[in-house]
């Protein structure tokens, strides 16, 4: 262990003062020494742990270094090596950054380390080395930040978006099978009653020819509400999703989102049925209903282009319309969660989406979900590599 032979704060060419004039001499050492009190004082008041070494020895330390290292006098510090006080594993870098800083390197880099404090508990730091080249070959300053706290918060910040995000990807699965059971009681249960109903109606016509009018009524009533009923249940979840697949499902959607909306809609969808999953169905035939839904509250489009192609080993949906395209302002629009839900259904699959305005005019949002092949075989095709199901890469 090596010890200071001199104050880190002095300057070694006061002493050429005595070259200069007997009138100026002893102005300019008491500005010197003004001057390096002034700046120990800045450096003892710093928030932000500051030490100096000379070789590996520490030779000075501010209030804030003493703390961060649980030093309860500053004085505990001195002569001891910095490397004692570094976990070992940290050691190696930090001789590195030094290397670099005597060597006069432009760019010095700032590491992130572990240091031991005296009462044996360990900090993270992050230190930035700079050569005080005043004092030889050996003088090192130090600036050491404690970012244990934030990389703490850190981590349970990532820890919560992760399990809101199983909260969430749980939300919607459990939303959705609660819809397909409302859809199938919708379409089953009451279809089929709707249907006796109008059975027993037409039957009571015939028996009565003069109610046959108000028979007519509500027959034509009951027609309207299975209508209505089918519709309801549709929305709520297509049961062609389940019973056709996917391609069949969107083009249903997309023919009758034209013609209730009055917008002239594209459509281009490889053949992907045999490669998508369930639960990635659903996902994709929900990001298509989104950004329709999105073009015809907020895009003022007359016409739109839908393509959901393979690309690599994944899907790339786009939906991109010739409407007044996206502002700022519209992606964080209070009340208005069809983008989000988007974006957080594409995470869910491990995906990404980006939104930009096309360059020939409208809006593109762009969705691309990467899959893995897994060897699981589809029922009754065993041992066909034809039959491997992709299913989502884990998020």
């Amino acid at each position: 262990m090596t010890t200071a032979a001199h104050d880190p704060f002095g300057d070694a060419r006061i002493g050429t003062l005595d070259a200069a004039s007997d009138s100026d001499k002893q102005g300019l050492k008491s500005e010197l020494l003004n001057l390096q009190r002034r700046i120990r004082a800045i450096f003892e008041l710093a928030p932000i742990a500051i030490s100096v070494t000379d070789g590996d020895a520490i030779v000075f330390a501010n209030r804030a270094c003493a703390a961060l290292f649980g030093a309860g006098r500053r004085e505990d510090l001195m002569g001891r090596s910095i490397y004692t006080l570094l976990s070992p594993e940290s050691q190696i870098g930090v001789r590195h950054i030094i290397a670099q800083a005597l060597a006069h390197q432009d760019q010095v880099p700032t590491v992130s380390e572990r240091v031991h404090r005296l009462d044996g508990s360990v900090r993270e730091v992050e230190i930035a080395v700079a050569a005080l080249p005043d004092h030889g070959q050996t003088a090192m300053q130090m600036v050491i930040t404690d970012v244990t706290d934030r990389n703490q918060e850190s981590a349970q910040l990532k820890q919560s978006r992760r399990e809101l995000r199983r909260l969430s990807a749980g939300l919607v699965e459990a939303r959705e099978e609660e819809r397909l059971r409302i859809a199938r009681e919708l379409h089953d249960e009451l279809g089929q009653r709707l249907t006796a109903l109008k059975m027993e109606l037409s039957s009571l016509a015939a028996q009565a020819p003069a109610a046959r009018p108000r028979i007519d009524a509500m027959i034509e009533m009951v027609d309207e509400t299975v209508a209505s009923v089918r519709r309801i249940a549709t929305d709520l979840r297509p049961l062609m999703l389940d019973d056709l697949g996917l391609t069949p499902a969107i083009e249903w959607l997309v023919r009758e989102s034209s013609r209730r909306m009055g917008i002239d809609f594209t459509l281009h969808v490889d053949e992907i049925d045999a490669i998508v999953d369930p639960p990635t169905a659903i996902a994709v035939y929900r990001m298509i209903q989104e950004g329709i839904t999105n073009i015809a509250r907020h895009a003022r489009a007359t016409s739109a282009c839908i393509r959901l192609e393979r690309e690599g080993t994944g899907l790339l949906l786009t939906v991109q319309d010739n409407g007044c395209g996206f502002t700022a302002q519209s992606m964080h629009r209070d009340g208005s969660h069809g983008l989000m839900g988007i974006r957080e259904r594409a995470r869910m699959l491990g995906g990404q989406m980006k939104v930009v305005n096309a360059p020939e005019g409208g809006g593109r949002i762009q969705v691309h979900l990467p899959f893995a092949r897994v060897g699981r075989q589809q029922a009754g095709s065993p041992g066909d590599p034809a039959a491997a199901t992709l299913l989502p890469e884990p998020s």
